[in-house]
């Protein structure tokens, strides 16, 4: 049997989470989202590991499936909240919808009222920051930022707001706009609890990476990139190169498929590495990313320490003279 490190721990995880369950155990101080991930994250942590091993696609595909079962298990395990309320983090969707079914009958009580508050907010904002707002995000000076992030807050109106204004305007309605405020309230601290933790597991890049990475593009781009790094070890840098490109390109699939990727800062470090053995090879035949390179964007997204500013330099430059127009 199988007995790598990474399985032999998921045993081990079972075995305390079945003691803190049912057996009485104490989690004492650990954080029980972090807690109760570890055998999912032992799986996932074993998939990561084969396929930097260069394991078959089969034991791969597997070893992916395994783990986005088990991160589902975890996704419907309660989790105790400091508040006392038992959260399940893979509940968020209908958190979602319960939020929006409370909220939609709070201003169905009285329709317009909440668009006619935030209206009537609009009108106190001064010329600035009408403006700031007005600009495109990525246009924005630091002040204007400030002024529109100040202002966009100033016009939310709140729940408890817009029902108090509900029971201003229509005072036979209090008893409804008091329960549905309420009931609103109790279903926003769900839904805001059960996202923060799952932001602490980092909930959405695991579920999304165990579902792409059992793809056949992500298996093949896994596959031929540990074997353009064995040819590149093996100084046989025509076929490093070929195979390199093929990763590349299953890669473009991936991102193409799931752009959701494209989000994810360990997913794009883990590209830009890939990149960066391929860029060596390139180096050795004196050749360079050129426009047939398919994963720009990545570089774009994630290139956060400049190792290839000349390259996209260069790319926006070509980029910006295809699309000049022709005298």
């Amino acid at each position: 049997p199988d007995r790598d490190n990474w399985l032999v721990s998921k045993e081990w995880y079972d075995k305390a989470v079945d003691a803190v369950d049912n057996k009485g155990k104490s989690l004492g101080n650990v954080n029980p989202v972090v807690f109760y991930s570890k055998p999912a994250m032992s799986l996932m942590n074993y998939a990561e590991t084969i396929a930097e091993e260069g394991a078959h696609r089969d034991k791969m595909r597997t070893a992916w499936k395994r783990a986005g079962e088990e991160w589902d298990r975890y996704g419907q395990h309660p989790i105790l909240h400091s508040t006392g309320m038992v959260l399940i983090l893979g509940e968020v969707d209908r958190l979602q919808k319960e939020v929006d079914s409370w909220s939609a009958k709070l201003e169905d009580l009285l329709p317009g009222t909440r668009a006619a508050m935030a209206a009537h907010r609009r009108e106190a904002l001064s010329e600035a920051e009408i403006e700031a707002m007005e600009t495109p995000l990525a246009k924005r000076t630091q002040e204007q930022l400030e002024l529109s992030y100040n202002a966009e807050r100033s016009l939310a109106v709140s729940d408890a707001e817009l029902a108090q204004r509900i029971i201003e305007l229509a005072p036979e309605k209090e008893e409804d706009a008091l329960l549905l405020a309420h009931e609103l309230d109790k279903a926003r601290r769900r839904w805001r609890y059960t996202s923060n933790y799952r932001e602490t597991a980092n909930y959405a890049y695991w579920e999304n990476r165990a579902e792409y990475e059992k793809t056949d593009a992500a298996l093949t781009a896994r596959e031929k990139t540990y074997q353009g790094i064995q040819a590149y070890e093996e100084s046989d840098l025509r076929e490093a190169k070929q195979l390199f490109e093929e990763a590349l390109a299953k890669w473009r699939e991936v991102l193409d498929q799931f752009p959701a990727v494209m989000e994810d800062i360990k997913t794009g470090d883990d590209l830009i590495e890939v990149i960066k053995k391929y860029r060596r090879v390139l180096d050795q035949d004196g050749k360079t990313l050129d426009e047939n390179f398919p994963l720009w964007d990545v570089l774009e997204e994630n290139d956060r320490s400049g190792d290839f500013q000349d390259e996209l330099n260069q790319h926006r430059a070509r980029q910006k003279t295809d699309t000049a127009p022709q005298p």
